[in-house]
């Protein structure tokens, strides 16, 4: 549900309503997530869309794209409704929900209390990733808390959630490894776009698609999340995909069961770990120094120059 917030500084919100699939259907073609469960909806476009059905006869809105010809009777008055309660609470908007009263009426009867969003969240990306054969539990949370390091190493803690969606994304990275290996990123990010993970909204779940897409291919297009990642400064993209892609790069280097720790400089970040030989992508260590303004370097023992 949508928070209300005191300060006037804030966008007041609504509580999630319930609307058909049909009568948002007309929003942009090009929207990157397939579900309606926390689409928002602005006051003015509830008055676009109520325009769109109620000047047109039952004969018109039965063919409207999108639109469910049952429905076609009750819409304008539905519409109506949904824009009376949204001025009714002074809000600007209004996110949807995928329940509906009955299952609203059902946890408040069960629950003691709230879950923690962030729990949520959580539970619902590990649920996520336990699905797909080739997502290894331990290798995800070891990922997970290097991605962590790397990004909090150079935070500013000025971008909000951005660290708890790179956690996300760096635990979630393996499963698309089930359906394409080289190609894991790009299914990963359209899993969690096409799958009903709870407790996140769009542009937290654009920003994981995002920084999973460009943490494999820096110049990957994002065009379709544009949109929904207004909230979060593009540094904060870029710099969050490549604290993905050096974890990850990382992590590939450590024995099974090994751990790597990150020790932050002014002018540089190292990996210090028994991380195996090889020498280190310069694309990965260009990108550090370019989006982090840190030189990267792999160490084996703490005393290593």
């Amino acid at each position: 549900m949508a928070d209300r917030k005191g300060s006037a500084a804030y966008t007041r919100k609504a509580r999630p309503s319930r609307l058909s699939r049909s009568s948002i259907r007309d929003r942009d073609k090009t929207y990157p997530i397939p579900r309606l469960h926390g689409y928002v909806l602005s006051l003015s476009r509830i008055e676009d869309l109520l325009s769109l059905v109620s000047e047109r006869p039952l004969s018109k809105r039965e063919t409207l794209s999108g639109l469910n010809p049952d429905r076609a009777d009750s819409i304008v008055a539905g519409a109506m409704v949904v824009r009376t309660i949204v001025e009714a609470l002074g809000a600007d908007e209004l996110t949807v929900s995928g329940k509906g009263l009955r299952e609203g009426v059902a946890i408040e009867a069960l629950a003691d209390a709230m879950p923690v969003p962030g729990e949520v969240r959580a539970s619902s990306v590990a649920a996520l990733a336990a699905r797909f054969a080739t997502w290894d539990a331990a290798r995800a949370e070891r990922r997970r808390d290097l991605a962590l390091e790397l990004y909090e190493a150079t935070d500013d803690g000025k971008s909000g959630d951005a660290a708890e969606m790179v956690a996300h994304a760096a635990f979630i990275l393996d499963a698309g490894a089930a359906l394409d290996t080289y190609n894991r990123n790009e299914h990963a990010a359209a899993a969690v776009l096409s799958s009903d993970l709870c407790g996140f909204s769009h542009p937290q779940l654009a920003f994981i698609a995002a920084i999973l897409r460009r943490s494999d291919k820096p110049s990957a297009g994002i065009k379709p999340f544009r949109s929904l990642l207004r909230e979060y400064d593009p540094a904060v993209v870029t710099r969050s995909a490549t604290a993905l892609a050096v974890a990850d790069g990382v992590d590939r280097r450590l024995p099974e069961g090994a751990s790597a720790v990150i020790r932050a400089g002014k002018h540089s970040i190292s990996a210090v770990g028994p991380l195996r030989g090889g020498r280190w992508s310069e694309s990965l260590s260009s990108r550090t120094k370019t989006t982090m303004g840190r030189v990267f370097a792999v160490k084996t023992r703490e005393d290593e120059p």
